[in-house]
């Protein structure tokens, strides 16, 4: 498993567009876009031999961007751990 945690530095509306971004519609996506009240939006993703769970929330010096990832075939037992770890970057 690995994880990638970053903030972008982007002010506004650039905000706003850049989540929407993270969370786009794409061919590989394997859930429908996930929204929480603080503001977290995540989206899982399949592709090839890998699974991505894929976030981005605004803050207020631009947007925080985490891709938490495994093999693929390791989804089944990864899949809680994935999502435990992005839930526990509550503000």
């Amino acid at each position: 498993m690995f994880a990638l945690i970053r903030v972008e530095p982007l002010k506004g509306e650039e905000r706003w567009r850049r989540v929407r971004e993270i969370v786009a519609a794409a061919k590989d996506a394997t859930t429908p876009v996930l929204a929480f009240q603080d503001g977290l939006t995540v989206r899982l993703y399949e592709t090839g031999g890998t699974a991505r769970l894929l976030a981005g929330r605004i803050e207020p010096d631009g947007v925080l961007c985490v891709v938490v990832g495994c093999r693929r075939r390791d989804l089944p037992q990864a899949r809680l751990a994935m999502f435990q770890f992005i839930r526990s970057l509550y503000r």
